[in-house]
């Protein structure tokens, strides 16, 4: 890929450059525990300003489906910038607006939301031309959507001289290496709900990990197909075949134990053992929210032994006490071995929210921005984002 350095006699040149702007906002005021998303566009935003380029970084929040609201603008994500960056930063609520405004070398602009558009997830070759008319040269810096074929991410890297930014660089050769090459032994935590997504980095990871450990939904899913009763617990029964084979698999740690709680709001709880000749770990009112403390403590082993560890998805239901012990335990396990001992790599939208939760996300080697592409990547798969990057020729 084309990478930033690359880019010679910036000033005055206009740069459109893709970010990750699909963050939860209250009212114009950016929640802290979502600031980091924006923090991760601002090295490359300075970077191309600092060369004198006229930037216009673009991006989406949320899912209007074509329409506008008030509630999804990116008007809150300018006000942002303009304090990180430290520099007045116009806001433009139309294409057409950004492209008349003449703006001084060095400035750094805000499209309003790209998902107002239906041309956007579409790749509509005529939205792709109206956003050309904003720059010359087009940096994709936005990993979370590089798995999207939209007109911001594909479309414009087509038809414009493309440049991978700071940070999908960064991300791409993080998970590239610890698939590929990681230090042994790697081990990955993987939680969560969705199996359609998590069995696909599993069956990828299976050949390269020493140990996946597993918990959540994706346990539970597990358990049922080895014939365990999980009651209300999340089970997803279309993936119960592809579920019994990996339990079989040397390398795959299940559950020794498990936290059974009531469905709904009910907080009361019990740990439950594994137990091949007791195969009924819950009643029908009954769900599993969280790996038991044997499991922690054995997962904790493992982790503990580890030098490259990946984690994406949670224990439980860590959003609550007292269910959420599993998760935690286990994110501070995670935090004391990276930076060194271990290299740990963190992914997943619940995930980070669960180390925020812990106060231990400063902590970890690498946190990606993209759930979806992270996982998608991890299941050896190619990202259109990237792969048109790849495609441009590079200029010896």
């Amino acid at each position: 890929m084309r990478t930033l350095q690359q880019l010679k006699s910036l000033r005055g040149q206009r740069v459109i450059v893709r970010c990750d702007f699909d963050i939860a906002v209250s009212g114009e005021h950016i929640l802290r525990e979502e600031a980091w998303r924006l923090d991760k566009a601002v090295p490359t935003l300075n970077w191309l300003a600092s060369k004198g380029a006229i930037v216009y970084a673009i991006g989406h929040r949320g899912r209007p489906g074509g329409k506008k609201s008030a509630e999804l603008s990116l008007k809150p994500v300018a006000a942002y910038l303009s304090r990180q960056c430290r520099c007045a930063v116009p806001f433009f609520e139309t294409i057409a607006e950004a492209v008349k405004t003449k703006l001084a070398p060095g400035t750094i602009g805000v499209l309003e939301n790209l998902r107002f558009y239906n041309g956007e997830e579409k790749n509509d070759p005529r939205f792709v031309a109206e956003l050309a008319k904003l720059g010359k040269i087009f940096v994709n810096d936005a990993f979370a959507t590089s798995h999207r074929t939209h007109a911001s991410t594909v479309g414009l890297a087509k038809k414009l001289p493309a440049y991978a930014g700071l940070q999908l660089l960064k991300e791409v050769g993080v998970l590239e290496h610890v698939v590929k090459s990681a230090t042994p032994p790697l081990v990955a935590v993987i939680g969560g709900i969705k199996m359609e997504t998590k069995l696909p980095v599993i069956e990828h990871l299976l050949p390269h990990a020493d140990s996946i450990l597993l918990g959540g939904g994706i346990a539970s899913t597990v358990l049922a197909a080895q014939g365990y009763k999980v009651g209300a617990s999340p089970v997803q029964k279309e993936f119960l075949a592809f579920a019994k084979k990996i339990a079989g698999e040397e390398n795959i740690i299940m559950p020794v134990d498990v936290v059974v709680g009531g469905i709904g709001k009910s907080r009361s709880y019990r740990v439950e053992p594994i137990r091949a000749g007791h195969k009924e770990i819950c009643q029908k009112n009954e769900a599993i929210k969280d790996i038991g403390p044997g499991t922690v403590v054995l997962y904790s082993e493992y982790i503990r032994q580890a030098r490259t560890i990946i984690w994406n998805g949670p224990m439980g239901e860590f959003e609550r006490e007292p269910f959420n012990h599993g998760t935690i335990s286990l994110a501070r396990v995670i935090a004391v071995k990276s930076k060194g001992p271990a290299y740990g790599v963190v992914g997943g939208g619940e995930t980070v929210q669960a180390l925020q939760q812990s106060g231990l996300i400063h902590l970890m080697d690498h946190v990606s921005t993209g759930g979806g592409a992270m996982l998608e990547m991890l299941a050896g798969k190619k990202l259109s984002a990237v792969e048109v990057l790849r495609a441009k020729k590079v200029k010896k």
